[in-house]
């Protein structure tokens, strides 16, 4: 099996590689940049200082798509659209762990999905997708006239969207666990005097700074008591083990959009 690996020169693109290099080197087949990248034609094990790997970093997509069994993307939204379309023109599967995505992005995916297999997740760690899971069954119990939620989320300085994908994700849950479309209920920013809290909102608070890897928390506050449920990311291995894991899961399956908690529920199930 070869993998591709789309976005290779971001932080979570040379974790891949390298966590490639350390446990199957066979299985990585392609390393795809942008065009303007400063790191094309360079050896990706040179760049990652573990010694030539005698595959460069490429932009010819042709190459990469032809040649691998399976894709994962860590890119951008608008570069990741271009990159699943690119992928079901080859018939390729593709891990997608790129955020961002507005609806008309989602529409596009979910209708390519038609066309190929295709795993996508805000976030690919055993642990945030638990999260998930706790955080649907304490919406689901905890009464919305009577506790407000509050999510918070931490990133590193660079991250370009905001909210994160993952806390969106738990505001969906929370919302639909609640029969709310997130869209409705989300509270806008705290600035000034802003009067009193309204009921059944979900705010969202954003925090940036140094090289975060990852914290989410979601906050039921009711009266007289707060449950928090928190997950604290420590390095960028678990998103990296979990896309590899999706990616070896994916290939062979029929066409068709998977998260990764499906992944999860399937592979503890064997």
């Amino acid at each position: 099996m070869k993998i591709g690996i789309l976005g290779c020169g971001g932080k979570v693109g040379k974790q891949l590689i390298k966590a490639l290099y350390y446990k199957d080197p066979t299985a990585l087949g392609g390393c795809l940049e942008s065009s303007d990248s400063s790191l094309l034609g360079q050896d990706i094990g040179n760049i990652l200082n573990i010694g030539p790997l005698g595959l460069n970093v490429t932009n010819n997509t042709k190459e990469v798509f032809s040649s691998c069994d399976v894709l994962i993307d860590f890119t951008n939204a608008t570069a990741a659209i271009e990159n699943i379309q690119l992928a079901a023109k080859y018939k390729k599967p593709i891990v997608v762990g790129t955020t961002g995505f507005n609806d008309g992005q989602e529409r596009i995916i979910k209708n390519l999905s038609k066309q190929i297999a295709i795993v996508k997740s805000s976030n690919m760690s055993l642990g945030v997708n638990i999260l998930f899971n706790l955080v649907e069954c304490a919406a689901k119990i905890l009464n919305k006239e009577l506790y407000d939620v509050e999510i918070i989320e931490k990133h590193h300085k660079n991250k370009k969207d905001a909210p994160s994908g993952t806390a969106l994700t738990l505001g969906t849950l929370v919302a639909k666990a609640r029969k709310e479309d997130l869209k409705n209920i989300i509270h806008s920013p705290r600035k000034g005097i802003t009067g009193g809290r309204e009921p059944n909102k979900i705010a969202f608070h954003v925090i940036r700074g140094g090289d975060l890897v990852g914290e989410h928390s979601v906050l039921f506050i009711g009266e007289g008591e707060t449950l928090e449920l928190k997950h604290t990311a420590i390095n960028r291995d678990i998103f990296v083990n979990g896309a590899i894991k999706a990616a070896k899961w994916i290939v062979g399956k029929p066409s068709g959009f998977y998260s990764f908690g499906e992944i999860i529920n399937q592979l503890n199930q064997e």
